[in-house]
């Protein structure tokens, strides 16, 4: 049986790398295309990172483990926890079914995996919820990668700064490195790499030659695997479309008087001083960092007073919205990028009738830009048509889909309704990529799309397994060549065994991983 390796390439979209790849920048991805099979990867909603990395691994829809965005609201303990570790995400991935079989199995870099956990092979947790510590499975392997190649979880210097997009070269490199190294040491059969920082470089960057440049580092490293003679699989959580407009939609909900937060508990008298001076946490630290005063700032000012700062565009960020929120008083709340919840309504004929209300407003915002209309909210759906299985009871009521231009920007405070794009310049967006390449796959050949949770039924059916029956994927015919072992073996389903729990993360670690979400825009 041949090594199979998935490399998820975070955010990537064939509108992006096509013309790059028919202009002879990107050979590799040429000859994968050329060689392989390919096309659209419907990924679910909402299109962001968490949870579609989880989407992918596990084969199921967000209801049956519980996580349906960056941030989980707990509408009975009434506060919102931010960057939830993996023990949030309540099932078992394929990789797990592999190492129950006896396969080895790694697993690098990929989102939502943090704290790792035991496989028959190795884990090296990644994504902005990693810590840059205990990111290993085995503990020592961190070490290993640490001293021999320089490995880092994260990097030192912000994207946004020409620092921190080299950060990212350097990073990609690393984690191919480390790839090619365990794959022949450990002799695995399975291999999962994530390039997440891609997908940072995307959202700051879009089209500019830094992007190129990333690009072309996994072009280049593609060759190995190819000359390997390995199964390729290229595959994204998601997709990415450029940014006309913002939409704060928690501010919306607030002029709507559907939500009420509560600025006193968080802001207490200095921060009405501040805010009435014109005082923001960035220019703040801008103008101390200049006066080289920062580190005399940090020992003079009270944490809770800087923490409860505005941002740039009068927003305070998610750190804040658990205090901030007024749960008694509040009937909406929404995450950012399309999850809506309904608070405190029990009835469901009120239930109902404020869904209705929201629908019908949101579907009629429109916003002018140089004398065009861009409709804001393409489409809402009922969160029980999207979401099925256990865990449903977590999900939002509502998921707002945005059109292409649109990103929605979850923070709390501020006034205005709509933005020109401040930070990002790009935002998550539907549809996806996938590729196959390899044994028993068709060449040349653009197929029908494939869902994200195909991905692990399909991967699981290559080494001669069948699905879990509680994955919500099917294999998916259209990839294989009709003659080819993979097409006539029979398909299946079986009852797996349980939820994997990896050990907690620390409450000094969820704060760190909310900040560093909240750096990458992931949190606003």
């Amino acid at each position: 049986m041949k090594k199979t390796v998935v490399i998820g390439l975070d955010g990537a979209a064939w509108h992006l790398i096509d013309p790059w790849i028919e202009n002879g920048e990107l050979p590799n991805f040429k000859f994968l295309k050329d060689q392989g099979c390919w096309g659209d990867l419907d990924v679910s909603l909402p299109p962001v990172t968490s949870p579609n990395w989880k989407c992918y691994s596990t084969g199921k829809n967000p209801g049956k483990f519980g996580v349906f965005w960056w941030e989980v609201v707990d509408k009975v303990q009434k506060k919102i926890i931010s960057g939830p570790p993996a023990t949030s995400y309540r099932s078992r991935e394929f990789w797990d079914y592999l190492s129950d079989e006896g396969l080895k199995v790694g697993v690098i870099n990929m989102p939502t995996t943090y704290p790792p956990h035991e496989l028959n092979g190795f884990m090296i947790s990644g994504g902005a919820s990693a810590l840059g510590n205990d990111y290993t499975y085995p503990i020592d392997l961190q070490k290993k990668i640490e001293d021999d190649f320089g490995y880092k979880v994260f990097p030192t210097s912000a994207v946004s700064t020409q620092e921190g997009v080299n950060d990212c070269y350097e990073m990609f490199k690393q984690r191919f490195k480390v790839a090619k190294y365990l794959l022949e040491k450990e002799n695995v059969d399975f291999l999962h790499l994530t390039l997440f920082y891609l997908n940072i470089l995307h959202h700051f960057y879009y089209k500019s030659n830094e992007v190129l440049k990333g690009w072309k580092i996994v072009d280049d490293y593609l060759r190995w695997f190819i000359e390997k003679s390995y199964n390729v699989i290229l595959m994204s959580d998601h997709g990415l479309a450029p940014i006309n407009v913002v939409f704060y939609i928690n501010r919306w909900l607030t002029q709507k008087g559907y939500l009420k937060f509560n600025e006193k508990i968080a802001i207490g008298k200095a921060k009405g001083i501040a805010q009435k001076l014109g005082i923001n946490k960035e220019n703040l630290l801008k103008l101390t960092g200049k006066l080289r005063l920062t580190s005399f700032l940090r020992k003079i000012t009270p944490t809770s007073l800087i923490k409860s700062l505005p941002e740039a565009d009068g927003c305070f960020r998610h750190e804040a919205h658990s205090s901030l929120l007024d749960w008694e008083k509040s009937k909406v709340y929404a995450s950012g990028q399309g999850p809506i919840y309904l608070l405190n309504i029990e009835n469901e004929e009120e239930r109902k009738r404020i869904k209705g209300e929201l629908e019908t407003a949101l579907l009629s915002i429109r916003y002018n830009d140089n004398d065009s209309e861009i409709k804001i909210i393409s489409k809402i759906h009922e969160g029980d048509d999207i979401y099925n299985g256990d865990y449903t009871s977590l999900a939002p009521d509502l998921i707002a889909e945005y059109p292409y231009g649109v990103h929605i920007n979850g923070g709390l405070g501020g006034t205005s309704i709509f933005e020109k794009p401040k930070k990002w310049v790009t935002s998550n967006a539907r549809p996806g990529i996938f590729l196959f390449y390899g044994e028993g796959f068709k060449i040349g050949e653009k197929v029908k799309p494939i869902k994200i949770f195909d991905l692990a039924p399909a991967i699981m059916h290559l080494y001669g397994l069948p699905k879990d029956s509680d994955m919500d994927g099917e294999v998916p015919p259209q990839i294989f060549k009709a003659d080819s072992e993979y097409a006539q073996r029979k398909t299946g389903e079986k009852k797996y065994k349980g939820f994997c729990d990896p050990t907690q993360t620390s409450e000094e670690g969820e704060k760190e991983i909310k900040k560093r979400l909240q750096n990458l825009g992931y949190l606003d």
